[in-house]
């Protein structure tokens, strides 16, 4: 460093000690690097001290944009086939899909309402087995839910205090034979017992399920003579019973028809044979076959056999039930009397 003048030497000294202390104040005034939100994080969990719940994953990407539904008042179950958390003012469920690859879009809001669950046995009736469990008469012969949903070999069962439910989408919803199983399980299925003498052959026309085995044209007769309703299968009956036809004054319709519309549930409303209005809601099964006429339960009988109809074929919700099942558009009708 000859030659150098020593008072420089200690200008740039000082010069590069006051622009490191600037430096350093700018980095302590520097407002910090905004933070992502802890939310966001794909492992985040959000607890809530009010009720002692937590929400996560897909459940918490959904409160964050549905805040209105309240606080978690569960964690997330296994109800059925789906992951379900109840919230104050909702019940939402994970349908299909894991936790770990779902999204908000994963995540529906269920229908709630107090005839869907049971306080008595804690479970609920939701889906394809609502829709068959509210159909008339039906809670009435199996009772209140006594399980969940379950799945075995891909079909998807509930039981109930008299009887079970089995669903799959080919089919849909249908009763199971659950006394057939009993029967089964306690190993008297089947099982061989003496004939007395002089019994009698029991008629079973009336109850015997169609059977994809027979063959020949499926149709339907209707006497007006004996008020009976017939389902054939060629010459073989698979059904028989007893239904409600047209008054005189309101006479059913006599000849060969088809059927030409089929509804599940309708309302029904028009002007008696008396002169009076009438409205009847929610009547199930319904089938036409000629203009008006038409086949379907009902919600406010329960005698048959009798001419007493507007002229309509009603008959009791199971045994409508089953020809709407059997039936096809373009089936065959035959009235007469």
């Amino acid at each position: 460093m000859s030659g150098s003048d020593p008072r420089r030497i200690r200008r740039s000294l000082a010069g590069l000690v006051c622009l490191l202390l600037l430096l350093g104040v700018a980095a302590v005034d520097a407002p910090p690097a905004a933070a992502s939100d802890p939310l966001d994080a794909p492992d985040a969990v959000l607890y809530f001290p009010q009720t002692g719940q937590v929400v996560t994953g897909p459940f918490l990407d959904y409160w964050q944009a549905h805040p209105e539904i309240g606080m978690p008042v569960s964690p997330h179950v296994q109800v059925g086939l789906h992951l379900t958390q109840w919230f104050e003012y909702a019940r939402v469920e994970l349908r299909w899909v894991g936790m770990a690859e779902a999204t908000v879009d994963d995540i529906y809001p269920v229908e709630l309402g107090p005839e869907r669950f049971f306080p008595d046995t804690g479970h609920s009736v939701t889906s394809g087995f609502r829709a068959y469990y509210e159909q008339p008469g039906v809670a009435e012969r199996l009772g209140p839910p006594i399980s969940e949903e379950f799945v075995v070999r891909g079909v998807v069962h509930q039981f109930f205090q008299f009887g079970a439910l089995r669903w799959d989408a080919a089919s849909g919803a249908q009763l199971v034979q659950l006394g057939r199983l009993d029967a089964w399980l306690n190993r008297q299925l089947g099982r061989p017992q003496p004939i007395p003498p002089g019994a009698i052959n029991a008629d079973t026309s009336g109850i015997a399920p169609y059977s994809a085995q027979l063959s020949g044209e499926r149709w339907i007769e209707v006497d007006l003579s004996d008020y009976t309703v017939t389902a054939w299968v060629g010459n073989v009956a698979v059904l028989r019973e007893q239904v409600v036809v047209g008054s005189p004054y309101s006479p059913t319709v006599q000849g060969t028809f088809h059927i030409s519309t089929k509804v599940r549930m309708q309302d029904m409303s028009g002007i008696g044979w008396n002169g009076e209005p009438y409205f009847e809601a929610n009547i199930p099964w319904v089938m036409y076959f000629y203009e008006d006429y038409a086949f379907h339960g009902t919600t406010w009988r329960t005698t048959f056999g009798i001419a007493d109809g507007q002229g309509c074929v009603v008959m009791p919700n199971h045994v409508a039930q089953f020809l709407w099942e059997f039936a096809e558009t373009g089936t065959r009708v035959w009235v007469h009397g």
